[in-house]
């Protein structure tokens, strides 16, 4: 019975690893292989991006919608190149202003 339900606790625990969802953290930019399909690993760039947005000391991750015009993003969204992988577009947030 005890091995049972370790079993059945490991499954639900394996179950719940995944492939992220659009807007969650990655760790593989310029990669779709831990986002959902339709998606890739992006660099977030803000307002206040650094002078070398290569640096990997500064770079964040989120998983995008890849795009490939603007009318496939949502409102705040604007389709641009993945830093990197300047041939991928995805969805990425504009600044407010």
């Amino acid at each position: 019975m005890r091995s049972l339900v370790l079993l059945s606790l490991l499954g639900l625990s394996l179950a719940a690893c995944g492939p992220n969802a659009v807007n969650e953290a990655c760790a593989y930019p310029d990669d779709s292989r831990d986002c959902v399909d339709g998606a890739i690993c992006s660099q977030d760039i803000g307002a206040a991006a650094p002078e070398d947005p290569f640096d990997p000391s500064w770079s964040s991750y989120t998983c995008r919608t890849d795009c490939t015009t603007g009318a496939a993003c949502p409102a705040g969204y604007a389709c641009r190149s993945v830093v990197g992988r300047e041939m991928h577009s995805s969805c990425q947030p504009v600044a407010a202003d």
